[in-house]
């Protein structure tokens, strides 16, 4: 089945639970955010647009969230020859519209004091920009080439849909206390989810990039815990592979050195090498959230059609718990 650019409120959206490639769909929510006096779009309906830009150098990131009744929004750039994290962050309440309907051709802006993200689209160009008090830059990027998209069921809750791409051309200027960070390349990644998850929503999450030791480039985007392994993907070159289940395996925190990730079709092995780590964790009674992003390098083996390569490069992983 082919996934149309837009779903309308009409559409029976579990005709259209599964995963496919192709470029990020829009999918009207009227319907279910409008029950019980707009409580959906408030308490059940999130949606939030994450960015990194990985380098030799640097790892770049700029997220904004919708959470309904909050809005949340972060930067950070890890300086990997000195090891130092620079971030900056804000959650506010009732930070967007109750009309707004998150998708890749909407403008998403959150404004705090002395902070401004803005993601602004233009076809299939980007600006992800941030000014603050120490950080100011932006992200432009392209999404040039097809993603992974992932329509599913939420318990007790209409659907969540994820739109995953990765290697993206992309150009970064970033300013960090009067330094300045930049770079062009094909290196940039975008996480952009929405719809109901589930009250209480746990997982680990993956996102690599490298290439095999014969110079073909190679993303990897890994979830375990959410969504039943759809997510898993591998860009080897030109081509995109579905992955089976993923297993994380480490020993009490995340933040730890000794991580281990699989798939359970044998396709993946993978030892992760943190460098640094962001976390956060908001508690507001009704909302929890608990964050955890380290950063570093991989290494390990692609099986390729049975013929094991070895991998290497840089990523970023995450184990996440929210009740929300």
């Amino acid at each position: 089945m082919k996934l149309p650019n837009k779903l309308d409120e009409s559409v029976d959206i579990s005709d259209y639970f599964g995963r496919y490639i192709g470029d990020p769909i829009q999918i009207d929510t009227q319907r279910w955010d409008k029950l019980n006096f707009y409580q959906n779009r408030f308490l059940q309906r999130k949606g939030w647009v994450f960015v990194s830009y990985m380098t030799e150098d640097f790892i770049c990131s700029v997220a904004i969230v919708d959470v309904g009744y909050l809005g949340n929004g972060f930067v950070y750039l890890y300086d990997r020859e000195s090891n130092q994290l620079y971030e900056e962050k804000v959650t506010m309440p009732l930070a967007f519209d109750i009309n707004f309907h998150p998708s890749l051709k909407t403008d998403w802006k959150l404004t705090g004091i002395s902070q401004a993200w803005k993601l602004l689209p233009q076809n299939d160009s980007y600006c992800f920009s941030y000014s603050g008090r120490k950080i100011i830059g932006e992200i432009n990027f392209k999404i040039n080439k097809p993603g992974l998209n992932v329509i599913t069921h939420s318990i007790g809750r209409p659907f969540h849909y994820t739109y995953k791409n990765m290697g993206l051309s992309a150009s970064v200027s970033i300013q960090v206390n009067k330094k300045q960070y930049q770079e062009v390349g094909n290196n940039a990644v975008i996480d952009f989810s929405f719809g109901y998850p589930p009250r209480t929503t746990t997982w680990n999450w993956a996102s690599l990039m490298g290439n095999a030791e014969d110079g073909t480039p190679i993303r990897i985007n890994l979830v375990a815990e959410f969504n039943n392994g759809l997510e898993n993907a591998l860009w080897f070159g030109d081509n995109i592979l579905f992955l089976s289940q993923s297993i994380f395996k480490y020993s009490g925190s995340i933040r730890g050195s000794n991580i281990k990730i699989e798939t359970t079709d044998g396709i993946l092995q993978i030892q992760f090498f943190p460098e640094g780590f962001r976390e956060e964790t908001i508690d507001v009674g009704f909302l929890k959230s608990e964050f955890v992003q380290p950063f570093g390098r991989f290494e390990g083996i692609y099986a390729n059609n049975g013929k094991p390569v070895k991998i290497k490069g840089i990523g970023l992983l995450e184990e996440h718990v929210a009740i929300w």
